[in-house]
């Protein structure tokens, strides 16, 4: 379930889907803010226009106010009588001064009519209602001197119980001179009356008149909280936290009072057009949100479907193990398992481009091989005849004379020449080996006599070997010389000193580029590792390559790591190289393990003589010159000898006669039948003849045959007369101590 919940198919829907409800509520929180603006510009707007309409109705009534005012204050004789006495006690005073105001317009708002004088102090006062007592603001007003003497006043809301109320008053003069004596004020209460007929004009809920700062507000029906805002006139005012909540407002004075008219309108009722909104845009952005689910979902799913398919390909290719296991590369989902298998893949790729890289360098050197090996093979029996001639020569020569001397120079650049031609065979692989089962460690401790004097001082040498190294088949003198090469590379790559260290130990390999399999198998491992000059990349892909240098002419021939090459390649091992300029060379040998215990030394694999022999023997050499000069050497030793180009003619001639014949010399590499053919047909039907093989170039295997087990004696060409000699009498001593027929027997 949990790698369900992580698979594409429900995250990238899931994403988004997050994604468009994301987008939709930025962008919806966008909309309404730029509504609610909109909305507050508007609203604001209308409510200043209602408030300066409401404004002007109120004050359309005002001069009507000022006017009844001013005809109390002229219409009653007895006011200026009573003012100008100072006399308002007496009843008939009150009764002449209320009968006076009769006269006058009145109304039912009115609750009181007061007489004042010049200072202010009360001369007559009549009340219509009575009740809460009214407010002294005109009093005050003219105590204070604060009160008009020239027009009509107005004063602001005032407090009557839980009733609202004003005072209107007017100066009253001497008909006469015009002479002041005081005021008539008349109170009013607000029935608010009109109070709905104005809200049914201008559609707002609250409506409020006051004056700033003095007195208190009024909704024409009762005293009521002030506005939030009073200082700001002419102007849409938002407000929050008021006595009615939040909400925007606007203020417009009453022309000829101190009145102000505030209108507002609830935050709710101004934004309800933005929570409409808002809301629409939450069902269309949850439908598109569902809608978009499904087509991802349904998207995805195709998608991870085709993903799927094509990791399952993947992972299920050749040579891609463990591809869907979770590793440094991808995550748990569909393309976290595509990631490690594509991973995989290429890492798969990159090896098998290694491995046809070094396949192709594989075959390049074994095509110069084989030319090596047969240019070798023909130069062998050339310097045979060098050889055999040079020292038949020598033979008649007196010894210590310029003669002697310039035929054993002859002979001494026969017997380089003939380094050089095994050095080429053991690049291609053509040396003819005896292979043993041999303990790695004792050839190098062996060797190691002769690698100290090799060595320079200041070259610090060392080894370390694993006890536990198991055996190797190989052959001996192979194996010295691949460590002498080895050993001989690294000084040079150290001209100012260093350290050379020969290390063994036990190693596995996986052999599927070879076998098509990925079982590791055992090998055992030499490293050589120096601490010189170090290689550049493009030096080490050509150092197998024979005769490839880079040292000074005269410094080297090139075929020494390709010798190691050849060698370690014919006894089925690898070797690895890794260098970098400045830090030094490490060499890898990797040997196949042999199959039983380390065999002990026995020394050479050719049996030494026990005394001179004579014979008949049968030389075959498809070579003429190579034959020719064979021949001489044997008869000028006293050997009778019958010479054959092909083992066909050889088998003819015993078929025929076989007495007397001591030992057949016969070369390995010959058209039509091999040495080795010729051998087999020899031992089969003639038993008691020794055979001897001469080799200069074998082109057959012989790592699978036991040394021990071997029963023809080898002669590397180019060879010597000694070593021929120490051969035929060799292989005669052999045939006896195993109990054959004496030479000549039938």
């Amino acid at each position: 379930m949990a790698g369900r919940r992580r698979s594409i198919q429900f995250v990238f829907p899931a994403l988004i889907v997050a994604l468009v409800l994301a987008s939709s509520a930025v962008t919806t929180w966008a909309a309404r803010e730029a509504i609610v603006g909109a909305l507050y510009r508007e609203v604001g707007g209308q409510l200043l226009a209602d408030a300066r309409r409401v404004a002007a109705t109120i004050a359309e009534g005002v001069p009507g106010i000022h006017a009844r005012a001013r005809l109390l204050a002229g219409a009653s004789p007895s006011a200026e009588i009573l003012l100008a006495a100072g006399d308002g006690s007496t009843p008939a005073a009150q009764a002449r001064f209320v009968g006076d105001t009769a006269r006058a317009p009145v109304d039912s708002g009115r609750t009181r009519l007061q007489l004042l004088d010049t200072l202010g102090a009360l001369v007559i006062e009549h009340r219509f209602r009575e009740g809460t007592p009214a407010p002294r603001w005109a009093a005050e007003r003219a105590q204070s001197r604060a009160l008009s003497r020239d027009s009509v006043a107005v004063s602001p809301i005032l407090p009557r119980g839980e009733r609202a109320a004003f005072e209107v008053a007017a100066p009253v003069r001497l008909a006469s001179d015009g002479r002041f004596l005081g005021w008539v004020v008349e109170s009013r209460l607000i029935e608010g009356r009109g109070a709905a007929a104005i809200r049914q004009l201008v559609g707002v809920p609250t409506l409020l008149i006051g004056a700033i700062g003095d007195g208190v507000w009024t909704d024409l029906g009762a005293i009521v909280e002030p506005p939030p805002v009073t200082s700001v006139l002419d102007s849409v005012v938002p407000f929050a936290d008021g006595a009615r909540g939040t909400g925007i407002g606007a203020m417009a004075r009453i022309a000829g009072t101190s009145w102000n008219v505030w209108v507002e309108s609830p935050r709710a009722d101004v934004l309800a057009p933005a929570a409409a909104f808002t809301a629409r845009m939450a069902q269309t952005a949850a439908l598109v949100a569902l809608l978009t689910a499904l087509f991802a979902w349904l998207y995805t799913r195709w998608l991870t479907r085709r993903i799927g398919r094509l990791t399952t390909a993947i992972e299920q290719a050749p040579f891609v193990p463990d591809a869907a296991e979770p590793g440094p590369h991808g995550g748990a989902d569909e393309i976290g398992r595509l990631e490690r298998a594509y991973h995989a893949l290429v890492q798969r790729i990159t090896d098998q481009q290694k491995v046809e890289a070094e396949v192709v360098q594989a075959q390049k050197l074994e095509a110069v091989g084989r030319l090596a090996g047969g240019l070798a093979h023909d130069f062998n029996n050339v310097l045979t005849v060098v050889t055999n001639y040079g020292e038949l020569v020598q033979g008649g020569l007196e010894p210590g004379t310029e003669a002697h001397r310039d035929a054993q120079e002859v002979l001494n650049a026969a017997q380089r020449a003939s380094v050089l031609t095994r050095q080429l065979l053991a690049f291609s692989r053509g040396q003819v080996v005896q292979p043993r089962r041999l303990d790695l460690n004792a050839v190098i401790e062996g060797a190691e006599r002769m690698l100290v004097r090799l060595i320079p001082s200041q070259v610090e040498f060392a080894t370390e070997l694993d006890p536990a190294l198991e055996p190797v088949e190989a052959d001996r003198g192979q194996l010295e010389q691949v460590l002498v090469n080895l050993a001989l590379n690294a000084v040079d790559a150290m001209p100012h000193g260093g350290r050379l260290l020969f290390r063994t130990t036990m190693a596995s390999l996986d052999r599927s580029a070879e076998d098509s399999s990925s079982v590791a198998t055992p090998f055992v491992q030499l490293m050589v590792r120096d601490s010189g000059v170090g290689m550049p990349r493009e030096v080490v892909s050509h150092i197998f390559e024979p005769f490839y240098s880079t040292k000074a002419p005269g410094k080297g021939t090139g075929l020494g790591l390709a010798s190691v090459h050849g060698i370690v390649t014919q006894m089925g091992g690898r070797i690895h190289v890794y260098s970098e300029p400045g830090r030094g060379t490490t060499f890898k040998l990797f040997f196949p393990v042999a199959v039983g215990p380390a065999e002990p030394n026995s020394g050479s694999s050719v049996l030494a003589p026990t005394a001179r022999a004579t014979g008949l023997v049968l030389l075959v050499e498809d070579d003429p010159d190579t034959r020719e000069a064979t021949r001489r050497v044997l008869r000028h030793h006293g050997y009778s000898v019958a010479t054959f180009d092909s083992g066909a003619a050889l088998l003819a001639r015993l078929a025929t006669d076989d007495r007397g014949v001591g030992v057949v010399l016969t070369d390995v590499m010959m058209p039509g039948m091999t040495g080795f053919d010729l051998a087999k047909r020899v031992a089969e039907r003639w038993p008691q003849i020794p055979v001897i093989l001469m080799s200069g170039y074998a082109d057959i295997d012989l790592r699978t045959t036991h040394a021990a087990e071997f029963p023809y004696v080898i002669l590397e060409k180019p060879f010597s007369s000694a070593k021929l000699f120490e051969a035929i009498a060799g292989a005669i001593a052999s045939g006896r101590q195993d109990g054959g027929d004496t030479p000549g027997g039938g």
